[in-house]
């Protein structure tokens, strides 16, 4: 009886205590302004990562440009300096196969070519509407489509390439290479959700007579 006794002695002097300093929980208001804060944090955090995706996504695609591009110049390059090594250093714009001019094979126009393609003879692989979208094969590199759909064994990308050739005079011409990329998938995109990156080289016949 006397333990009994001395707990609930025990126990009137912690209520008692606790209605004395007020001893209360959260009010209504203070737990929704804590959410409203959490939600602005949270809000916050998302935005941000959302921009460092954004920003990431950017990053990956203009430097794949970058090499597409950089690709597509040296494609050119390659046949200007075959035609050298064959003794074609003649100035003129005769472009056509037969010739001992330095142009041979790279007439004016506006051409959809590859890494594969055979650059020792003419160019004639010309851009029409769809068959500039790029696909990727099984060993990661970039290939043009067969001019509808993309080859066995590989897929589409969100990426397309044309390069034009213009400026013709007996010593120089232009190539203007043009990636597009798609920002909400992989290609046939619209236009208005296309990215383009633009390198210009300029060639000249440095070993012309």
């Amino acid at each position: 009886m006397v333990n009994r006794h001395i707990k609930i002695l025990f126990l009137d002097k912690v209520i008692s205590r606790n209605l004395k300093y007020g001893t209360k929980g959260f009010s209504i208001t203070e737990v929704m302004i804590a959410m409203g804060i959490i939600a602005l944090v949270s809000v916050a955090v998302l935005t941000l990562l959302a921009s460092a995706f954004r920003a990431n996504a950017l990053l990956r695609n203009t430097v794949i440009a970058s090499g597409l591009a950089e690709e597509g110049v040296e494609l050119i390059r390659a046949i200007r300096d075959g035609n050298w090594l064959e003794g074609k250093t003649i100035d003129g714009v005769t472009c056509g196969l037969g010739t001992d001019e330095w142009r041979e094979g790279l007439c004016s126009g506006v051409y959809v070519i590859d890494y594969s393609d055979d650059l020792s003879t003419e160019l004639n692989n010309f851009y029409a509407s769809g068959n500039d979208f790029l696909c990727r094969n099984a060993n990661g590199y970039y290939i043009r489509n067969n001019g509808v759909s993309c080859p066995p064994g590989s897929s589409a990308t969100q990426f397309r390439r044309q390069i034009i050739i213009s400026n013709d005079t007996v010593y120089e011409f232009v190539a203007d290479v043009y990636i597009y990329w798609c920002r909400t998938g992989v290609q046939p995109c619209p236009q208005d959700y296309e990215s383009v990156l633009r390198v210009e080289q300029r060639f000249s016949n440095w070993l012309g007579s």
